[in-house]
């Protein structure tokens, strides 16, 4: 028996980036070498902000009031010091801050990632239901169920086009037998965020070291 929940989440950018711009630009790992990767570059409409450790960068999508944040570590700080600070967004400031037509390079980046969440689940107070002696799913079925493997993947790729992401989580159930100057240049690791502007809710949240491994 398997429980799966999904969501698949697909838009052009509001302002397209040229494929005839997309060139290999340095990009900056975190333990200070260099690769070159494929970077988008070009004038889009974005709005911004700059916090003390990082930058915040919202590129919108072109229907509906989605858009794509950028979160730049500062010079001095990496993505493992404010990943904790994004809760921190100010929502408000980048909705009233006036969309402008700025230059910016940005890699294309497309992976995947998939993560069992078992003991995550248990460190929120789940216990029972991963315990065969333990767990109650009478309400499903009259076969003596328990959770055996929870797992989470999702994809996203973004290019010039836009962005498209997908994400899906399954319960699988055993029986007992079982800050930017002109020019922002994205040309170091990096968060994201795809987001929705009402509700301030996040769709969709990573973290980009290097665009070249999928």
């Amino acid at each position: 028996l398997f429980l799966i929940n999904a969501v698949y989440f697909k838009a052009d950018w509001k302002t397209q980036f040229k494929k005839s711009n997309t060139q290999l630009e340095p990009f900056t790992l975190d333990d200070g070498t260099k690769t070159e990767v494929q970077t988008m570059i070009g004038k889009v409409d974005l709005s911004y902000y700059n916090d003390e450790k990082f930058s915040v960068i919202k590129l919108p999508y072109s229907h509906g009031k989605f858009n794509l944040l950028i979160y730049l570590p500062e010079e001095g700080y990496t993505t493992s010091d404010i990943a904790s600070d994004l809760s921190t967004t100010n929502f408000k400031l980048l909705r009233e801050t006036p969309l402008s037509n700025r230059i910016i390079w940005l890699p294309k980046f497309e992976f995947t990632f998939d993560i069992p969440l078992i003991s995550h689940l248990q460190q929120m107070g789940i216990i029972e239901a991963f315990d065969s002696n333990k767990a109650d799913f009478s309400d499903i079925s009259e076969a003596e169920l328990y959770i055996s493997k929870v797992m989470h993947k999702t994809y996203i790729k973004t290019d010039e086009e836009g962005t498209e992401a997908a994400a899906a989580t399954s319960v699988s159930f055993g029986d007992t037998s079982v800050g930017p100057s002109e020019e922002i240049k994205i040309d170091r690791s990096f968060l994201f965020a795809i987001v929705e502007d009402d509700t301030e809710s996040i769709l969709f949240v990573g973290r980009v070291a290097n665009p070249l491994i999928h």
